[in-house]
């Protein structure tokens, strides 16, 4: 009896043991958003619900802050293009940020004293204001193509972040995974894209709300357009939508699908069921969110299909995969430029070449460095560093985009296409919806792998 007592303790402690070795999942932060826009300004109700730490600080990043006099969206290269109207401010108007004992914002930060709680409490605050929007071609902004919503939202800030600083290059930004819940008023002439599909609409008086619900997105992004052409299309289980005012929309679409299949297949599946596509005014060639991205009506042709298929590998790596964009770009940025070639490579009929664009990227890294060498001596080739350490757009440019996809491809050489993407697939498959550091990614390279990427990230390796 006392043996048969001993073997059912036994028996249960084996059955408990999983349960308690597992730590528990922390509960993801949920931001309530009701949001309003008339007349350039977009105004915002936000209920903000986190796990505490048990810090009596916290911080929000305020990145539509950027737009305020004295902030820089964008690079002197591309104002021309961004404010098509000439320089105007704009910037966020906070009223209310309760319950706390003090709230202080500061260029793109804000500090809110919350007081005590016991680490591991949710604690709800409601933050309430306006965005004043100005005409650029921007992440936030009316646009010449509709009014851009992205980053436009306070974000709380990831514990172990740092000062992003307020560089007008690269996507200075870091987040993590939250669940949102999003309802947006304004004019009923607008059609709606957003992060996800939406779950409703009610029409009053001229004026349209509708509702969307994410779970587990890093970031939500919304365009108000009127007068857009819509297309949709479904490829490896994601139906992707494209709002476009002109070019070929169904090439565009088509790329974008094709993509979104030869990606899922390497990599792994995109935990998103809707991905949309929207041409609006953007100064650069693109910009990537969770679900959604925006094209610059600039594109015209191979352009607009090359870019539609950088900002859809971004899907995997940004919006799925999380780096510090801010402190490693390259990590996104690189590999979606990889993921490109890959890409293209297997889809011969776009006009892309391999081969062509590794040349390109060669010859860009040379130069630049060439140039530095004879300005001051000596030329920074690392790739691993800070948006602040980058001495203009042109230099981020080329050192994380094409330094940073050749760093890549040099590992491929080295172990093979195979052994890199099972690699990826793995990192994929392990840092999916979190946030991964670099050597996250390098210990998962195959063979040698992290050494070769060493020499790029510390600019020892010669291009």
């Amino acid at each position: 009896m006392k043996k048969c007592s001993v073997l059912l303790a036994f028996l249960l402690f084996l059955c408990l043991l999983p349960l308690s070795a597992c730590a528990k999942e922390a509960e993801r932060t949920l931001y309530r958003a009701q949001l309003s826009y008339a007349d350039g300004e977009l105004s915002f109700s936000v209920d903000v619900t986190f796990t505490s730490d048990g810090a009596e600080e916290i911080f929000f990043d305020l990145p539509a802050n950027v737009y305020a006099e004295g902030g820089a969206p964008v690079s002197d290269y591309l104002m021309g293009r961004a404010y098509y109207v000439g320089r105007e401010y704009g910037g966020v108007r906070l009223d209310s940020v309760s319950p706390c004992s003090d709230w202080l914002p500061e260029d793109t930060v804000l500090r809110v004293s919350v007081g005590p709680h016991a680490a591991g409490e949710r604690v709800t605050l409601r933050l309430e204001g306006c965005v004043k929007l100005v005409r650029i071609n921007h992440r936030a902004g009316i646009s010449e193509g509709g009014v851009n919503l992205g980053n436009v939202l306070p974000v709380l800030r990831p514990a172990d972040a740092g000062d992003a600083g307020n560089c007008p290059w690269g996507d200075p930004f870091y987040s993590e995974c939250a669940d949102y819940e999003v309802s947006i008023e304004a004019d009923a002439s607008y059609a709606v894209a957003a992060s996800c599909e939406a779950e409703k609409s009610e029409t009053k008086g001229g004026r349209r709300t509708t509702f969307f619900r994410a779970e587990n997105v890093r970031d939500f992004a919304l365009c108000l357009l009127e007068g857009a052409q819509v297309l949709e299309e479904k490829a490896a289980g994601v139906t992707l939508r494209y709002y476009f005012y002109e070019g070929e929309g169904e090439e565009v679409l088509g790329a974008a699908c094709e993509a979104v299949e030869f990606f899922s297949d390497a990599f792994g599946d995109l935990p998103f069921s809707h991905y949309t596509l929207v041409q609006t005014g953007f100064s650069a060639g693109g910009m990537e969110y969770p679900g959604l991205c925006m094209l610059s009506l600039r594109n015209a042709g191979r352009e607009a299909v090359y870019t539609a298929v950088h900002e859809t590998a971004h899907q995997w790596w940004y919006a799925a995969v999380g780096n510090d964009e801010r402190t490693h770009a390259w990590m996104d940025e690189g590999l979606a430029e990889f993921s490109c070639n890959l890409f293209f490579e297997a889809h011969p009929e776009y006009g892309f070449s391999r081969a062509q664009a590794l040349s390109q990227a060669k010859g860009a890294v040379r130069a630049l460095c060439t140039v530095e060498e004879q300005l001051s001596g000596s030329a920074d080739t690392s790739v691993d560093r800070p948006l602040s350490a980058f001495s203009s757009e042109y230099e981020y440019v080329v050192m994380i985009y094409a330094k940073g996809m050749l760093l890549f491809e040099a590992v491929q050489d080295f172990a093979g296409e195979s052994a890199t993407l099972r690699a990826l697939s793995r990192y994929y498959k392990k840092y999916r919806n979190k946030v991964a550091e670099p050597e996250d990614l390098l210990s998962l390279l195959p063979g040698g792998g992290a050494q070769i990427a060493r020499g790029f990230l510390d600019g020892s390796a010669a291009v």
